[in-house]
């Protein structure tokens, strides 16, 4: 049985990711951090959920299509990744 990510009330959370969906190939570069991640997400109008790393000294990988924060999966940090972010644009998903 898969561990659990608690997104705590909020709708992103550290040490996880969302397997696949991904829009385009090898993430967007972006050096800045997870919050303008969710910002790029926000602005394109398939993005529904997003995942943030430091691979490759920062990495954006946009989602699409609905997903439940159940779906999240626990991705640990790795010496050369660091903490990994997910995040759901919620105004844009059919939670039930």
């Amino acid at each position: 049985m898969k561990e659990p990510v608690d997104f705590d009330g909020n709708n992103w959370t550290e040490d996880c990711d969302f397997k696949g969906k991904d829009i385009g190939v090898n993430g967007v570069e972006l050096l800045t951090g997870r919050e303008d991640c969710e910002d790029m997400c926000k602005n394109k109008k398939e993005c529904t959920h997003y995942a943030y790393s430091k691979w490759k000294d920062g990495r954006c990988f946009l989602k699409k299509g609905n997903v439940c924060p159940s779906e999240a999966n626990v991705k640990l940090p790795a010496k050369d990744i660091g903490i990994t972010y997910c995040g759901l644009i919620l105004e844009k998903l059919k939670l039930n």
